[in-house]
């Protein structure tokens, strides 16, 4: 999770320019563009001397090609400048989470998610006493299992976020690609929906990233809270001439939401 991060969100402007395949895709469908509006306006003057077309409307089109083809030119800016914007306000919420080192491997964001659990800390090396003798056997179960149920949802969890920006990334060098069909609707209306499609694509892939660190930042303050139950290792929590301060109950609430918050 920590590389795909750092790989798709924090260092992804330096990873996009030296994908150069972006910018050669993206000449080749302008071009391509291109050509068609040519074709286009050439057959509606045609249809315009043969008496077939309309003055006013071959006015509109000329107006929306020579609109589209100025926007097409400059197509693959603006997409990249969406992109950085969303990338930016991402970076500025995940450096939040992280703190100033979040851009290190080792210390990316699942360094604070795992600590707001307790799960880093709770499979110490201290070996704890006999699990199976003393009091409140109940709540230490519940602990036992509930621990482990959590790092098994937590691994699961990093895993599927880790594929969902690396499908960001790659949808979004797709639409850096065929950037020119956003602008094309302009001109065409049989590309209107295409165009319309591209934009939404565009608009989910912004959004995604920032709301999903807006989530995690939300997360990890309601684990961090006092109203979380957090063991630092089991060689305190079985300790047997101590009762745990929480009740079994409070204990399988604490973890179904503790999961909850993770999905």
């Amino acid at each position: 999770l920590n590389y795909v991060l750092d790989f798709t969100i924090v260092n992804m402007q330096k990873n996009i320019s030296g994908l150069t395949g972006i910018n050669v895709a993206w000449k080749i469908i302008r071009d391509l563009m291109n050509i068609v509006f040519i074709f286009l306006l050439v057959y509606e003057g045609i249809k315009l001397i043969i008496d077939q077309g309309d003055l006013k409307s071959l006015k509109n089109f000329i107006f929306g090609v020579v609109l589209a083809s100025l926007l097409i030119n400059f197509s693959l800016f603006f997409t990249k400048v969406l992109i950085d914007a969303s990338n930016v306000v991402t970076l500025g919420i995940y450096t939040s989470i992280t703190g100033p080192n979040g851009s290190a491997i080792n210390s990316g964001l699942s360094t604070p998610i795992t600590n707001a659990l307790g799960v880093s800390s709770i499979y110490g090396d201290k070996a704890p006493p006999d699990i199976f003798t003393g009091r409140n056997m109940g709540k230490k179960l519940v602990m036992l299992f509930g621990s482990g149920i959590v790092i098994l949802v937590s691994a699961f969890a990093f895993f599927a976020i880790a594929i969902m920006f690396i499908i960001r990334f790659i949808a979004l060098v797709l639409l850096m690609m065929t950037s020119p069909i956003a602008y094309m609707g302009m001109a065409i209306p049989a590309m209107k929906s295409y165009s319309n499609e591209w934009w939404e694509s565009l608009k989910g892939q912004l959004l995604f990233a920032p709301v999903f660190m807006v989530m995690i930042l939300i997360s990890i303050t309601l684990m961090s809270s006092p109203g979380f139950i957090v063991e630092k290792d089991f060689a305190s929590l079985m300790d047997t001439s101590e009762k745990p301060d929480f009740s079994t109950m409070g204990l399988m609430l604490n973890f179904t939401v503790i999961i909850g918050l993770i999905f």
